[in-house]
């Protein structure tokens, strides 16, 4: 019986690839390969039929032991892959589609012998496929594509081609003359590299496991390394493949055998239309791009520019040889013409600066666009006109509901930003903006969703890639320098040693086609924020005051009506991400398990109790991705339905239509409104271009000035210790105060919430949202200051804002069962700070502080969120955003437990401490730490071997379990081999030129701090001179910088602090205090304490390691010592 389901783990035995028998090319061969390649939307009708036979006949009969058993590992793969393995969420994905569990057997057992009712088209071309591979020889073929490097197994992928180019030119002969033989040789060997890019994964396999069942694995690793590998094997498996025309490949691997027919329909398809089209609109081009200039024929050809969509069709760049470029899109473009339209009625209006735009050739279902050139400007006055351009032109895409304006859909020509992709304007909303006003967060989530970041032009929260952090900000004015990354490529291509592997790419400054130019060198716009706040305001006014003429019948606006535009679902990446999977070895066996593969897509869905609307997305997708397509869904600006590839999905899916909405934003502008959305402009592009304060000492010069900084000198503080302490708390009532006045609240003014800079940990930058639940930079950390400024001050005002502020949290947590719970304990199983766990710290010590056990149960629930599968999971170790924090909260909240919840909690520390264990890992000389960096051993407490030393360190004080305090001895030994004698600190490692920090985060300051809380467990000689020459180092350089917690001046004041209570040395306490009264002293005179480089005073940072709350709390710990635990310690 053949398998309908492969699993990845699953050892698939095949037989000799080199004694492989050849096979008939009959009806029969093709329905046998169509019958195993057959996906599930494909077999379901047929087996629902066979069904309603069975039940007229007879029951159907149980499977043995053996097909149960394959049976249940097939029902595994097919439930994690649609629902995570649970078992809830997948019935629904069956009862929604009617799949009963007798037609889910027949689906896993006999998917791939349920034979389709006559040969599908595609096997016709198969059979081709086969024909041309049967002792195919490159040299009988004098036209195929020339790649600029060979492509993997590029010989068996040429068959395709071959086919492919028979095909075109039996039906296009015409067509010819028209391209040059370089442009056709171009739209080949894209063919080429799509063909091999389904083919390759499979084909490697087999390699592979030739290479390994002919003992050769000795050879490969030798010739993986010679300078001219041999190829003797590798000829031996292509000629095999060959002589037998790759039936025997096609038999076991019947989907790719589709795969690679499908391809060929389609590429034979979509270029015999883009030449139609060309020959067909030839003069119409001269005349609308090249007037007064004869065409001749196309020299050159960019093919596959753009996803492929409706059939595998793609943009291409097309060059004449009179030197025009133009680019043919297959698609409407009926928005792009509208908007030109648009844009010249702006252009006749005062006081706005006038734009360009690319000529556009409209042929309704496809079109052609003037190329846009990437120039450079003339001075800093154009690009200071650049930028305001910008500006303006933010306004119009926001005004005109756009979105997804990323960096590859603008260009800079000279001093005008040049949209090049307008698909995504008027995209109708999806779901209601009435908003919950009882909830503070929704009303700031959804003011977030409403303003300019929607556009996808301001940079927004970045993401990263994989677990080495990288960095990657698509945003139009966000993009700036590419940092180091690793990236796959082919070694050895077409040799016995072939493989693919992991090179390093350099960190460097990639030339942006988005930013304007001064010459070669981009100008970014963190110098031109008031030139697009500015832009952005001219053109919201003239929008106000030429309102009533835009929603009149004689308004350009009109020309948009009946437009289709694209509504994007999901981010694209994940589109073909599934795509690439699904070519897998295991997955190119049979049609089901293909299919079934991109029921991940359902994954969101089934966390729902009843049937969504958009159900019938999901199955449009999957439609989409098994016929080699992204999805892209669509809509028109006059209609509420939802389309793909011009079916509708889902009518009336949208609440309104588009351009209804424009004319009701516009008749809404308003002063407020524009106030608003020029803060969240000039807060986003100060966030995106934040730095970490570098101490100028040892600086590595290719950091900006600004963000580089001097250590100043301590004058001796003459101020009495009582007046002091008032004054610290003075400052921190000031604080709290401003806090309040800069809340949003719910309906009924009970809840609190903020808006302002936010600072992802685990990519370190910094970006504009309503600030989230935890304590570093969440509602925890202004909770925990609230309650203690109650504390101190027995102010009934501030015991109720720490109350309200995080009352919304807390309702959630006391909830048994809820959609909000449900969100909550999947942030406790993300990567990154102010994960979920951290409130587990913040709730305990305001239990504390407040006298109220509710904070300790509602601590109790969050620990019961975190499961084992998540600790194990979790790809972060360090203190603040990793496993090591959770590990620390949790021991935080241990004692106020008892009995089985103490237990329980226990055992969720260990099992962080075990995952801490399981991931030390060795260099190749020297002690054990933590890649926690972009595959770097960190120093430093925030984030490197400190941190999480002082972690396994107090669990080992609670379970005297000696391995925890073997490893943390060793994290200290690791961290001490990269102590510079020179700077008396230890290395960053985050840089590559050796610099040292000294702040809480890394550096001396941090360090120190973790060696004093673990000398209960570990007090030598030589962690008290690493204690004093840490204390030193942070002495010398004790106010420089910002103001804040994590990496200003009062976290290198909690170090003396606490290092003063721990060692009972009050000597340290002077320049602590003066430190603290020093930084008074400058925020007095400045009208605000320090939280950022360049950032204007009325930037808002709520949070308490970085901004406002954490700067309060600290004063209140100097003015009360002994009343407020050491929050950087964890105390």
């Amino acid at each position: 019986m053949t398998n309908a389901i492969k699993s990845p783990d699953r050892n698939i035995g095949r037989h000799e690839i080199l004694a492989n028998v050849p096979i008939a090319v009959t009806d029969e061969y093709l329905l046998a390969i169509a019958t195993k390649a057959s996906y599930l939307s494909e077999i379901l009708p047929i087996i629902r039929t066979l069904e309603a036979a069975q039940e007229r006949e007879e029951s159907a009969t149980s499977p043995s032991a053996e097909q149960q058993a394959e049976l249940q590992r097939r029902l595994d793969f097919w439930r994690n892959h649609a629902a995570k393995g649970d078992p809830v969420k997948f019935q629904r994905r069956l009862d929604w589609d009617h799949i009963t569990p007798d037609m889910v057997q027949r689906i896993l057992l006999q998917g791939d012998q349920i034979q389709p009712d006559h040969l599908p088209a595609w096997t016709k071309t198969l059979a081709q496929i086969i024909e041309v591979a049967e002792g195919f020889r490159a040299e009988h073929y004098p036209d195929l594509p020339q790649p600029p490097k060979p492509v993997p197994f590029q010989t068996l992928c040429l068959t395709a081609v071959v086919v492919a180019q028979q095909r075109l030119k039996a039906q296009a002969a015409e067509y010819k003359a028209l391209l040059s033989t370089d442009a056709w040789d171009a739209l080949y060997s894209s063919l080429l590299d799509e063909v091999a890019h389904v083919a390759v994964p499979t084909l490697m396999a087999r390699f592979h496991e030739l290479r390994s069942t002919k003992g050769d694995l000795n050879l490969f690793f030798l010739t993986s390394v010679q300078s001219e590998p041999s190829t003797e094997l590798y000829e031996a498996f292509v000629e095999q493949h060959l002589g037998d025309g790759l039936r025997s490949l096609f038999a076991e691997h019947s989907v790719l055998g589709r795969l690679m027919a499908t391809l060929v329909d389609l590429w034979v398809e979509a270029t015999g239309e883009f030449l139609a089209h060309l020959q067909q609109d030839w003069s119409l081009i001269e005349q609308r791009f090249s007037p007064g200039h004869s065409l001749g024929k196309v020299i050159a050809i960019e093919p596959s520019l753009s996803d492929p969509h409706e059939g595998r069709r793609t943009v291409a760049i097309l060059t004449f040889d009179t030197g025009l470029k133009v680019v043919y899109k297959p698609k409407k473009l009926g928005l792009a013409a509208a908007f030109n339209d648009f844009l010249d009625w702006c252009n006749q209006q005062e006081n706005l600066l006038p734009f360009e735009y690319p000529i556009i050739l409209d042929q309704e279902t496809y079109g052609w666009v003037e190329f846009v050139e990437n120039r450079s400007c003339s001075s800093e006055a154009a690009i200071g006109r650049f930028y305001r351009r910008q500006g303006m032109m933010l306004c119009l895409v926001d005004i005109l509901e756009g979105n997804d304006f990323h960096y590859e859909n603008i260009l800079a020509c000279g001093e005008h930003p040049m949209l090049i992709d307008l698909e995504t304007l008027l995209v109708p909303a999806i779901g209601s903006k009435d908003t919950d006003t009882s909830d503070v967060y929704k009303v700031l989530h959804q003011k977030i969703s409403d303003s300019v970041l929607r556009t996808s032009l301001l940079p927004t929260q970045s993401y990263t890639l994989n677990r080495n952090q990288l960095l990657v900000d698509v945003s139009a004015l966000g993009v700036g320098e590419e940092m180091g990354a690793t990236s796959l490529i082919w070694r050895n291509v077409n040799t016995d040693g072939m493989s693919l592997g992991l090179v390093p790419t350099e960190s460097t400054h990639t030339l942006k086609e988005n930013l304007p130019r001064l010459g070669e060198n981009p100008v970014y716009p963190d110098a031109f924020v008031e030139e697009i706040a500015g832009g952005f305001a001219d053109m919201y006014q003239t929008l106000v005051n030429q309102r009533e003429f835009l929603r009149s019948s004689e308004s350009p606006l009109r020309k948009f009506a009946g437009k289709v535009s694209r509504v994007i679902f999901r981010n694209t990446g994940i589109y073909f991400h599934l795509l690439s999977q699904s070519y897998s070895d295991i997955l190119t066996q049979a049609g089901v398990a293909r299919s079934v593969s991109f029921d991940v897509l359902s994954r969101a869905m089934v966390l729902q109790d009843e049937q969504p609307k958009l159900w019938p997305l999901f199955h449009a997708e999957k439609q989409c991705l098994e016929q080699l397509d992204i999805p892209s869904f669509t809509s028109t600006t006059s209609s509420r339905d939802l389309y793909c590839n011009d079916q509708v999905v889902i009518q009336d899916f949208f609440p309104y239509c588009s351009l209804d909405a424009v004319m009701n934003r516009l008749q809404g502008l308003k002063d407020e409104e524009l106030a608003f959305q020029q803060q969240i402009i000039r807060l986003s592009l100060y966030a995106r271009y934040q730095q970490e304060p570098k101490l100028l000492a040892g600086v590595n010069p290719k950091v900006a000035k600004s963000a580089a900084h001097r250590a100043l000198p301590i004058p001796v503080s003459t101020t009495p210790q009582s007046a002091l302490s008032q004054r610290f708390l003075d400052a921190s009532i000031n604080l709290a105060e401003g806090l309040c006045q800069a809340a949003e609240w719910d309906g009924d003014r009970k809840t609190p919430g903020w808006l302002g800079v936010c600072y992802a940990h685990h990519n370190q930058s910094f970006f504009v949202n309503a600030i989230d639940v935890g304590l570093y930079s969440g509602v925890g950390g202004i909770g925990l200051f609230f309650a203690a400024l109650a504390k101190v001050t027995g102010n009934r005002t501030w015991r109720d804002l720490a109350l309200a502020s995080t009352s919304s949290l807390r309702k959630v947590l006391r909830e048994e069962s809820s959609d909000e719970l449900q969100k909550l304990s999947q942030l406790s199983s993300m990567a990154g700070a102010d994960r979920l766990q951290s409130l587990i710290y913040s709730f305990t010590r305001m239990g504390d502080l407040l006298q109220d056990t509710s904070f300790v149960e509602a601590a109790y629930r969050i620990a019961s969120l975190i499961t084992p599968d998540s600790i194990t999971k979790d790809p972060q170790f360090d203190l603040v955003g990793g496993t090591a924090g959770t590990l620390v909260h949790l021991l935080t909240l241990l004692p106020y437990l008892a009995g089985e919840q103490r237990q329980h909690v226990l055992n969720t520390a260990i099992a962080c401490g075990e995952h801490l264990l399981a991931h030390q890992t060795r260099p190749q000389n020297g002690s054990r730490a933590w890649e926690t960096w972009r595959e770097q051993r960190l120093t430093g407490y925030s984030q490197g071997a400190a941190g999480i030393a002082d972690a396994l360190l107090r669990l080992f004080e609670v379970t005297q379990d000696e391995r925890f305090r073997m490893a943390a001895i060793e994290a200290i030994a690791y961290e001490q081999t990269q102590f510079s004698e020179a700077r008396q600190n230890w290395l960053d490692l985050r840089s590559s030129d050796n610099t040292c920090q000294v702040n809480w985060a890394h550096g001396a300051p941090g360090i120190a701090l973790g060696r004093l809380n673990g000398l209960p467990q570990m007090d030598t000689p030589d962690i008290r001179q690493q204690i004093d020459t840490a204390l030193q180092t942070t002495q010398n350089a004790l106010v420089w910088g910002t103001d804040s917690l994590y990496w200003g001046t009062l976290g290198r004041v909690e170090v003396l602090l606490q290092a003063a209570q721990v060692l009972q040395r009050p000597e340290l306490l002077q320049p602590a205090y003066a430190a603290a009264e020093q930084v008074l002293d400058r925020a007095n005179r400045e009208g605000t304490f320090t939280l950022f480089q360049n950032f204007p005073s009325d930037v808002t940072y709520p949070g308490f390691f970085y901004g406002r709350a954490g700067i309060g709390y600290e004063l209140l710990r100097l003015a009360y010592p002994d009343q407020l635990p050491s929050v950087l310690s964890f105390q």
